[in-house]
This record gives C-alpha cells, structure tokens and sequence, in this order.
C-alpha cells in the first residue's frame, strides 16, 4: 500500500466516543494494482497513527479541490483484527521467506547435486580417459617393443649376414691377395718413364714332398717398398707363373716351374735399399679348394751390397700360409724358421736379370744348385761392408724415405709434417739447452737474473764472469742436457717395443727430427749470439765466451775461437755419433740395421734349412703313420733307430729308417739327425738300388 499523507485527510471534528472508523472496510487506493500479498510495515505504521490521531476539522483546507482528484472512503476498523490481520501478514510474510528460503535451498541442493553428478560424470570421463590413455600408451609400448624387437632381430639378421658376406669377401682376399692391412705412413709410388724391367726366371721349389696336397700351382712376384710395407704394383702382366701339377707324395720332391717373369722397377735414381721382392705361391682352385689360396709367401731384397739391383743366381726360403705383413725385418723370417722348422716349407731358386732374358738352365745336379745363394753381396761386397761413406749413404737414404723426403706428391702431407716437427723440435732443443745452462749456474751458485722464454729465443743472463772450467762446463752444460732428453726419449722408444711390441712410427720420426735438432743446435746457438749480440750490446752468450776470457787474461785473440771451435766440434760429433746408433739400432725397431745387415752380410751368416730338411713334428708324423701302416698281405713298417758319435770332433748323429716288413724287406725312408739338430731325409734311390743287385 501507498504511503500516504496523514495532513491530506479531511480535519474533522469528532469526539472519539461518538466517531469509530470502522477497519473492516477494504482501503481502496488508486495503486490497487500492486499484489495482494504486499505488505509494508512502516505505510501502515503511518496508517494507524493517522486514524488514531484526533482530527481537525478544518472545513477551508482545500476539500473540494483535493476530493476532485481523489475518492476517499472512511470507515471504521477494529484493531484488534488490525492485529490478527498484521500477524496474519507477518505470517504470510514469515511463511513466503521460509518457503522461499526452502525452494532457495532446494534450488541450491539441486544445483549442487547437478554439480556433484556433473564433476562425477566429468571425473569418470576423465578417469575412463586416462584409462584408455593408458591403455593405449601400454599398447604403444607394448607394440613400439615388439617393433623394436623385430626391427633389432632383423637388424641382427642383416649384420650377421653382413659379416658372413665381409667374411667371405675377407677370406676370398686373403686367399687371391693375401692379408690386407691400412698403409699409413707411405703412398704408392708413381712409375716414371725411366722404368726398368728385371727378369726373374723361376727355377723350382726344392723339398716339396708331401707338404702340399695333389694340386696346380703358380707363383705371383711382386715388388716392395719394404717388408710389411706397400706392394707397388706398376704392371700385372707376366708376373705369375702357368699352372704347375704337384703330386703330393713325399718323393715328389720339387715343384719344377722353369718359368720367366717380367717385373717393372723404377729406375735407379727412384731405388731405395729397403725395397724388395715377394714370391708367393698359391694353390689354384680345384673341386676341393673354391678359391686360390696362398700357401707360401718368401721375401728376397731388390738391391746389393753395391747398391745396384741385384742379378744372379739366388735362392730364398718359403714360409708357410699367407703372406705376414707384421714381418718388418728379415731377421724376423729367419727367426721364425729358425725357432720351428716346420713354419718352413720349401726353398726357392730363381735367376735375376736386367737387361737380358736369364739363361735356360736344368737344375739337377748338387753343383747346380750351389751355385745360388742366399746372400746378395756384390763382387766388392766385403770392401763395401767397410766403407763408411756407403753406409752413411744408406742410412741417410732410409731416414730420408721414412720422413717423407723422397716421395712423390701424394705424400707431401708427411713431407710438410715433418718440416713442422723439425720446427718444434729445434725450439724444444733450444729450451733444454738454455735450461741445462741454468740448472748448471745454479749448481755453481752463480746467480742468474734473468731467464726468460720467448717465441723465437731465451734470454739468460747472470751476474759475475766465469772462469775457465766454468765457461767449458757451461758450454757443455746445454749440449749435455739435449742430448739426455735424446738418450732418454731412445730409452723409453727400445723399451716399449722390447715388451709391448709397438711404438708410433709418428715417435720414431720425431726422435729422428730432435736428434737432427740435436745435431744443428751449436749452429744455430752461434747464428742466434751473432745476431743478438750486437743488438742488445751483450757479448755474454756461448761463442764468445772463451774469446773473452783469453782477451781479458790472455791478451790472445786466437785461442777463444779455436777452443771454441774445437768444443763445438767435440759437441757436434758426440751428438752425431748418438744419432747414428739410434737410427741404426732404435729407429723402427733396428729395421735400417736388419735391412743392412741383409744386403752386406756372407753366406755364412745366415741360416738357411737345407733343401732335405725336415721337422721334427713331420718326422714324428711319418713315424706315427709307419706304426699304423699294415696292408692286406700283413705287410707291415718297422722302425729303426742307431746313434753314431765321432770321437774325433765329440759330435753325435742318430739315424731313423723306417723299413718295408712282408715277403721282401725294404727301406721306405730313412733321416739322419745332425750335429747341429738338423734333420734331414736321405735319398732311397741309390740304397735300393744297391740292394736290387746284390738281390737279384
């Protein structure tokens, strides 16, 4: 209901007993389109106060202008059901709150339980997708594992395969080349158009026997730069012999090839000592054998004693199985024969010529074959085995060629390497000397006051004058700790290949290069004081020592400088002399010495098998087989052993014969054992022969 203003009602006059608005009657306003159950306490506060307030009657208000807009109804109303009517509304206020509050209430619970089913429908939603996240994740696993399994086994497949076929192709090389091995410090030589060819007649194989199987043979001969070193194969033509049928029985003794082959050498400016020749025999494939396979392999230097090719009549021994590149050295072949005889298969005999074809020759009587050698020293051999110059020649010559200074271009890389090396190393032999100089003045108590490093020089300066021993020991003092550094490096380089059996050619050639430091450095020591010296007005230095001391104490002008002079060629000597025998028995294992000694040293003074000889296990083998032996007539094999001792020289023989047992008896075989432990197999022929007459 409207608020509405108690000082607009009619004013009248009436006494309270005489005039009770009756409260029963409706209040009709012109705002009767608010709802019914709209309630306002305060409006109807103002209300009753106004109906219980004592009028005024004022007749000139303004009735009829105010009733002319307006209706007003009067009547009487009860308070008491004013009352109940007040409660009733504040109940029906009461109850609309409460019912409000309820429907509020039920409103929120419902919206709340649409929440919780929401977050419930959300979170089974998303634990149902974690699931089959997992789920999936798991069969991706699972799957990706099965993937890698098969991806790993078929990559397994395909690597052993792969190496079955590189073990094929290995196998395949090994057999038509030989052991492959990475070449690292040298390139092949270029041929130039002053190439030679050298002619090798291939005479035989002597001693064969039953060492090789019933099969065809042929020999390949190639050339060397040197043992283990790279094969320089210029030319391929006409350096493998024809096919030769060996019977493989124990008396066929020689395989005959009688064969002559063109090899291509670079001409005599371009020969090195260390190169060489290889012959390698090779069993050709059969029904049995699917490959050529290398069954022997023999190395045999390219020059003399006279550093010339070498040309005559020679024999070499045949290792057994492919060919070894780890073999560096000869003395390595013969050692290897010579520890286990059976390593040995056969010997050799060939004819070498440069100019012309070698003669025809039918090797078959013993003065036939005696007149090979093993040894290719030259007509003035022994006079070159003591000349100095020669050999000087020759190690210089393999330094030379290890460091790359004789090669071609496609080893320049070492050729400038070593140019850096040797660079280093004279700053590194300056650095020892000035140190060995100030490690001496310390020792001396002589006070130093300036040792200083740079790039290009030192400087070393020191208080007081030396005397006479002291200046010698000071110039020595230098020269002497270089050259410790020197014979300590050579040291650690002998003792590595001693017990590990390696050393870095790389260190070889650095030893080389600092022993060439080594050797240089009083040049260079007087070159650096002739420069400096006059720059920084210091005559202190090494050279000009002792020519200072006698001006001073001596009023002489000569005898510093000869004195001087002398010590640096005492210096330059011992350093050379050190150098050399490193080069001749340190650098690369002693392979210059062993290349030297091969190609200068007699007959006598190698080991070479006889042509007969045996091993003991063949020996044992034969004896082994002659046991078993029986035929089906009973023929059977004995064996017979009888020791000989010569009173005269105290050496003793054993002889081993092995006989034929049935209706007639006969030697089979029979082997002397030497003095020296050597066994060799005597021929049969003459000794049945002489039993057949005697027997007729």
């Amino acid at each position: 209901m409207e608020r509405r203003d108690t000082q607009s009602l009619l004013q009248l006059k009436v006494a309270e007993n005489d005039y009770r608005p009756d409260l029963s009657e409706s209040i009709i306003t012109e705002n009767s389109e608010h709802e019914e159950n709209y309630f306002d306490p305060e409006a109807f506060k103002d209300f009753r106060e106004a109906i219980l307030r004592e009028p005024e009657l004022r007749y000139d208000y303004g009735l009829d202008d105010i009733s002319s807009d307006q209706m007003i109804y009067v009547a009487s109303v009860d308070l008491s059901q004013i009352s109940e009517e007040e409660n009733a509304l504040l109940k029906q206020q009461e109850e609309a709150q409460r019912k409000n509050l309820e429907a509020v209430a039920k409103r929120n619970a419902a919206i709340k339980n649409l929440e919780n089913q929401a977050k419930a429908r959300l979170m089974s939603q998303y634990m149902d997708r974690v699931k089959k996240i997992k789920k999936h994740d798991l069969d991706e696993k699972k799957g990706f594992g099965k993937r890698t399994k098969n991806i790993r086994t078929r990559f397994d497949e395909a690597r052993q395969f792969l190496k079955s076929i590189v073990s094929t192709k290995k196998r395949y090389a090994q057999l038509h080349i030989g052991k492959l091995k990475e070449k690292n410090d040298m390139e092949i030589i270029a041929m130039d158009k002053a190439k030679k060819k050298l002619y090798i007649r291939i005479e035989l194989c002597r001693a064969v026997k039953d060492k090789l199987p019933c099969a065809h043979f042929a020999i390949l001969v190639s050339l060397w730069d040197r043992l283990g070193g790279t094969k320089l194969e210029f030319s391929k033509d006409k350096r493998i012999t024809k096919p030769v049928m060996h019977g493989g029985r124990y008396f066929n003794n020689c395989l005959r090839f009688e064969e002559t082959l063109e090899l291509d050498i670079p001409s005599h400016s371009k020969l090195t000592s260390s190169m060489c020749i290889s012959f390698e025999l090779y069993l050709l494939k059969n029904r049995t054998v699917k490959f050529d396979k290398p069954v022997a392999y023999s190395y045999f230097p390219l020059i003399n004693s006279d550093f010339q090719v070498s040309e005559g009549r020679f024999k070499t021994t045949m290792l057994k199985g492919s060919m070894d590149l780890s073999i560096e050295k000869y003395s390595d072949i013969e050692a290897k024969y010579r520890n286990r005889i059976d390593d040995w298969l056969c010997n050799l005999y060939f004819t070498t010529k440069l100019a012309d074809l070698p003669e025809e020759m039918q090797l078959k009587l013993p003065e036939d074959y005696e007149q090979h050698q093993f040894s290719v020293t030259g007509p003035d051999g022994l006079k070159a085995r003591w000349q100095g110059v020669k050999r000087l020649k020759y190690v210089m010559g393999e330094v030379f060629q290890d460091l790359g200074f004789k090669a071609k271009k496609a080893s320049y890389g070492q050729l400038w390497m070593s140019l850096i090396i040797l660079s280093f190393s004279l700053w590194i032999c300056r650095l020892t000397h000035y140190f060995g100089q100030w490690l001496y003045l310390n020792m001396c108590g002589i006070d130093v006051n300036k040792f200083q490093v740079l790039w290009f020089t030192f400087t070393l300066k020191y208080a007081s004058d030396l005397y006479f021993k002291i200046i010698l020991g000071f110039i020595f003092a230098g020269a002497l700790f270089t050259l410790f550094i020197f014979l300590l490096f050579s040291t650690i380089a002998f003792l590595c290949y001693w017990y590990a059996g390696f050393f870095p050619s790389i260190g070889y050639r650095i030893g080389v290069l600092y022993g060439v430091a080594m050797i240089v450095d009083p040049f260079v020591t007087i070159i650096e004081s002739v420069i400096i010296s006059p720059i920084e007005d210091d005559w202190k230095r090494d050279p000009f020592l002792m020519t200072l001391y006698f001006r001073e104490n001596a009023g002489s002008e000569f005898f510093g400088p000869a004195i001087t002079f002398l010590l640096y060629l005492v210096i330059i000597s011992v350093s050379a002399f050190v150098v050399y025998n490193y080069l001749v028995y340190v650098h690369m294992n002693g392979r210059i010495l062993d290349t030297y000694n091969r190609i200068n040293s007699l007959e006598n003074a190698f080991m070479v098998p006889y042509d007969a000889e045996v091993g003991e296990r063949y020996l044992k083998w034969v004896v082994k087989k002659a046991h078993k032996y029986k035929t089906v007539e009973g023929e059977t094999r004995k064996v017979a052993c009888c020791h000989y001792t010569e009173k005269r020289k105290s050496e003793s023989y054993s002889h081993i014969a092995i006989y034929n047992v049935g209706k007639h008896r006969s030697l089979y075989r029979h082997f002397m054992k030497l003095a020296n432990g050597a066994i060799i197999e005597l021929s049969t022929n003459r000794l049945n022969m002489f039993a057949d007459n005697e027997n007729p």
